[in-house]
């Protein structure tokens, strides 16, 4: 999915240097948020994969030490 997000995005500037260079009239704002978007779904879905697979690691490490990294990175109470 990411790999034809990024295909789309890379085509959609090719198709956009193409009608900028053109003399005819057409549309470069829903255009760019159409890339923006392309390129904005493609690093959330690879920033999820990263933190999924940290996430998975930091649970494995949590269960092998007895729980002791979940007390160490707990934040302290505030003082009222």
């Amino acid at each position: 999915m990411i790999g034809q997000l990024t295909a789309t995005a890379i085509i959609k500037v090719l198709l956009m240097t193409i009608t900028i260079g053109a003399k005819v009239p057409a549309g470069l704002f829903i255009p760019s948020l159409a890339l923006g978007s392309c390129i904005g779904r493609a690093f959330g879905m690879a920033v999820e994969a990263i933190i999924a697979c940290v996430l998975v690691r930091a649970t494995y490490a949590r269960r092998r030490r007895g729980g002791l990294a979940l007390t160490a990175t707990r934040p302290a109470p505030h003082a009222s």
